[in-house]
């Protein structure tokens, strides 16, 4: 793609952003990550945001669903992260989060930050329990693949 051709695309995707009515504007930027539910700036600044576990009830969890946040977003891709790895990640010190998308609108929101007990439970809450607890993270059914 030629430079002259680069910047008639930008301004085409430029223009069509501008023509969209402000409502419609809103819900992309919440869809995206960029925007709470209220217009705030979303904060996507940790290592990983987890989307989902394969745990049911209180056992504990072998993998865990995330995007790698770049640039303040919160990424599209979903990798599988094993238990292992995530509890590598949190013991070096990596910011972890949760994240949820909601279903109608299906705005991804920043959740809470996750932390090791000194269990090795991986918890958004400050207790001190064996047992992991993310939240109301919903429930991934296979592993698709695994880090």
């Amino acid at each position: 793609m030629t430079e002259k051709e680069l910047y008639q695309h930008l301004h085409k995707a430029f223009d069509a952003f501008a023509a969209k009515p402000s409502d419609e504007v809103f819900l992309d930027m919440q869809r995206s990550g960029l925007i709470d539910a209220e217009g705030e700036p979303q904060e996507w600044d940790a290592f990983l945001a987890i989307v989902a576990t394969n745990a049911t009830d209180y056992r504990k969890a072998t993998h865990f669903r995330c995007r790698k946040p770049t640039l303040g977003l919160p990424g599209r891709t979903e990798i599988d992260v094993s238990r292992d790895s995530m509890i590598a990640y949190l013991n070096e010190g990596k910011r972890i989060i949760t994240a949820t998308v909601d279903e109608n609108s299906k705005a991804i929101r920043v959740g809470e930050q996750v932390h090791l007990s000194t269990h090795d439970a991986i918890r958004t809450d400050r207790n001190d329990i064996a047992e992991d607890n993310l939240g109301s993270l919903p429930q991934m059914t296979t592993v698709q693949s695994s880090l």
